[in-house]
């Protein structure tokens, strides 16, 4: 069985009482109403009792026109308040409306007849209300909750690249073999340009995309903190438009150009040559993405054949193309070397 509907009918005139009353009964629907002809009944009621709307003359118990309103706004009790009045004036129906007034019923034979439905469609409104501001409210305590939780999923990730990284070190420290020690920094720089895109997530605060611009900044310059000397002196030029792209490509991109941009410091520049990296990027409308990383060094063997080698960088490079960017990848030989890689994204954020 439904739940009546607990009203409060502020009126302190008879006839007029009695016509809401009969308005109300006509339609089978079930109202409980509580009836306030005195300021102290009013302010005893609005104390005790619980209420789902309150209907009100505008005229009545010592208020004078819309001072009612304005005396039922400051109990701050949230519950809708429908004005039943024989004033019939526009103006005061306006101004009963900005005072935050949920609807204005004339008591007129004709006009009165509408009141019940009136009363079911306020009530309809408000809990509708009610249900989106408990629906915001679960929101935001759910985005806390998450913001606590990325927070703290962020301090452990680092601290376990950091764990990780410092035992790669320590490792490297204790090996003498110059290959496996070579392998150990090659991993250790690889979870290093992970952390890198991991920081500028947390830092932006999106967890959707990264600026591939401010990235290529930072990781050369920690790869030139490592790799480059006095002997051999680098220096770099980043053509990169405003770019984002999402984190998952931009993840695998950052280990491609972790992968070439070391190789190359490491083994294409000789002493005492003056080295430069220049890094191209360019986006299409089609959602392209055009990434050339180039060299004036040494180059590779004209017979280098990077589905055959057994360096693991390069390995890794072509895998993460292929396979996970689904792209494309031409390499070039002249003057140098020089990396072409094409992939598209699926979500636009170019």
């Amino acid at each position: 069985m439904t739940s009546p509907i607990r009203i409060l009918y502020i009126d302190d005139y008879p006839f007029d009482r009695e016509l809401v009353r009969e308005a109300l009964k006509k339609t089978g629907e079930c109202f409980k109403v509580s009836v306030a002809k005195t300021h102290a009944e009013l302010k005893m009621m609005l104390k005790k009792r619980k209420f789902d709307l309150i209907l009100s003359d505008l005229d009545i118990l010592g208020y004078n026109g819309l001072e009612i309103i304005d005396y039922i706004k400051a109990k701050k009790l949230a519950i809708p308040l429908v004005i039943v009045t024989g004033t019939g004036s526009e103006e005061i129906a306006v101004e009963a409306m900005k005072r935050g007034v949920a609807d204005y019923v004339i008591k007129t034979p004709d006009h009165i007849k509408r009141l019940p439905l009136t009363i079911k469609s306020v009530i309809e409104k408000k809990h509708l209300q009610d249900k989106q501001k408990r629906a915001e409210k679960q929101t935001r305590q759910s985005l806390k909750e998450k913001k606590v939780l990325l927070s703290e999923i962020h301090h452990r990730v680092r601290n376990n690249l950091q764990i990780i990284s410092s035992l790669l070190s320590f490792a490297g420290d204790q090996i003498h073999n110059k290959k496996i020690k070579a392998i150990c920094e090659g991993a250790k720089a690889r979870i290093h340009t992970m952390a890198m895109i991991h920081n500028i997530l947390y830092e932006r605060k999106r967890f959707d995309k990264i600026n591939m611009k401010k990235y290529i900044q930072q990781l050369l310059a920690y790869l030139l903190q490592i790799y480059r000397t006095e002997k051999c002196p680098i220096e770099y030029k980043i053509n990169c438009p405003r770019l984002y792209l999402p984190s998952n490509n931009a993840i695998h991109v950052a280990l491609i150009l972790n992968e070439i941009i070391s190789n190359a410091l490491k083994y294409d520049f000789k002493k005492g040559d003056k080295g430069e990296i220049i890094i191209t990027v360019k986006k299409s409308e089609k959602n392209t993405i055009y990434f050339s990383i180039m060299d004036n060094g040494i180059g590779i063997p004209e017979d280098f054949d990077i589905n055959k080698t057994s360096s693991l960088g390069m390995r890794l490079i072509n895998s993460l193309v292929k396979d996970q960017l689904k792209g494309t990848l031409e390499i070039k030989k002249e003057k140098g070397t020089e990396f072409i890689i094409k992939f598209r994204i699926t979500n636009n954020y170019l």
